[in-house]
């Protein structure tokens, strides 16, 4: 009787096993990676709707086969246990290539990252791709994670990003983030990346840890260091962070830098780029009309060149100054994003306050190591104030977390 009873305990277990053996795809992207981590290669992007098997399961990542027999790993976030169908064709074939996108798009999402007017210079692709090689390692993360956690914080949980009263971002579907992304930064990469892999590994790293608490744990970040002097950083959709190596020698210790490029990623968190895009959406399409007839007629003569940059210099200043407070309520919101990522991490989220106030200072020295030509003289002072604000109302300066001081300086050493 024993061995019956056990026998149908088994069937029991089996037969649940089996029927949650299977799980689905519930985004539009679902990256499938080579490892429990948003940092390991990507091995295929599939639409929502996909069938999965599941086989185990490593922290927030589910370790599943596809239909066609591809093994890897698929966040939490990207699984449903029910089915949905959606016709997704071949939306996404060609995402990650892509690099033709509109002039005036490119510039309107810059302007909404950086506020600069850039004129952009055709892309290179390929370049890019050499700086966005994933080689962080399980080990290499935890052990990092590890030396963050040595000074305990009392501000993680305290305050998270549900907390922040914001809107939902509103912006045009149509503009594919990573299509965007990639052809903007295809683009900015010729500007001179400092080739430094160590560097490139503890940025990337620090950003990993900043996300790594958080609902974003699956969100995709590279930030890439560009040979620079000017203090400055940048954000561009789709996951791409720039950030000069002015910036990093102006830190005084790794929370200060974890700031400058929490920052940046509160720009693509809140998807400030695309936001603006479609705010310019009328500008889009009328360089995409004219890009079309450049085409057919072989390319603009040097005085329709000449004419056609004086109008957009035209455009640029009259359109900036009807943007300036919307452009200026990015940089706050990005701000507050960034202290409290710094916070969740186990960063100290004061190191905001202490870098913005420091180049603040420094702006009042020398106008040429801040560019801050989109806003009014006094918005850089308005924003340490507000930020100050933020950390003191929302955080406690009693063991506020790690700064990590010793790790910066010898990374610091080594450039």
């Amino acid at each position: 009787m024993r061995l019956i009873i056990t026998f149908l305990i088994f069937i029991g277990l089996s037969c649940t096993n089996f029927a949650q053996e299977y799980i689905f795809t519930n985004r539009d992207n679902n990256y499938l990676r080579a490892g429990a981590g948003a940092y390991f290669d990507l091995i295929e992007v599939l639409p929502g709707g996909v069938k999965l098997k599941k086989n185990g399961e490593e922290n927030n990542w589910l370790k599943v086969t596809t239909e066609k027999g591809k093994l890897g790993y698929i966040s939490k976030n990207s699984i449903s246990t029910k089915q949905t169908k959606k016709d997704y064709s071949s939306k996404f074939a060609n995402m990650w290539t892509k690099s033709k996108v509109s002039q005036t798009g490119l510039a309107g999402a810059i302007k909404g990252l950086t506020g600069k007017s850039n004129k952009t210079t055709a892309g290179d692709p390929e370049k890019l791709m050499k700086y966005l090689a994933n080689d962080i390692t399980t080990s290499e993360m935890r052990s990092f994670l590890s030396e963050i956690k040595k000074e305990k914080s009392k501000n993680i949980g305290e305050f998270d990003l549900s907390d922040l009263d914001e809107d939902i971002p509103e912006y045009d579907p149509s503009y594919e983030e990573q299509q965007v992304g990639f052809g903007i930064a295809s683009r900015l990469v010729n500007d001179g990346v400092y080739d430094n892999k160590s560097l490139t590994k503890y940025v990337n790293l620090i950003a990993r840890s900043l996300v790594n608490n958080s609902k974003f744990y699956d969100w995709e970040f590279h930030v890439i260091v560009l040979d620079s002097k000017v203090v400055d950083g940048f954000a561009v959709p789709g996951g791409y962070v720039f950030i000069t190596l002015g910036a990093i020698k102006n830190c005084s210790d790794e929370s200060e830098l974890a700031a400058i490029i929490g920052h940046e990623m509160g720009h693509i968190i809140r998807k400030h780029g695309l936001q603006e895009m479609t705010k310019r959406t009328g500008h889009i399409k009328m360089d995409e009309a004219f890009a079309e007839l450049d085409d057919e007629t072989g390319g603009w003569d040097e005085e329709t060149s000449k004419v056609e940059s004086e109008m957009d210099d035209i455009i640029t200043a009259s359109y900036e100054h009807v943007v300036h407070d919307r452009l200026l309520s990015y940089e706050i919101e990005a701000d507050q994003v960034s202290a409290i990522l710094l916070a969740e991490a186990g960063y100290d989220p004061f190191g905001l306050a202490r870098i913005q106030n420091r180049l603040a200072a420094q702006h009042q020295k020398t106008k040429d190591i801040f560019d801050n030509n989109y806003l009014a003289p006094n918005d850089l002072k308005e924003r340490c104030k507000l930020t100050s604000e933020f950390v003191e109302d929302n955080f406690t300066k009693k063991n506020p977390g790690s700064k990590c001081v010793d790790r910066f300086i010898r990374m610091k050493s080594k450039f």
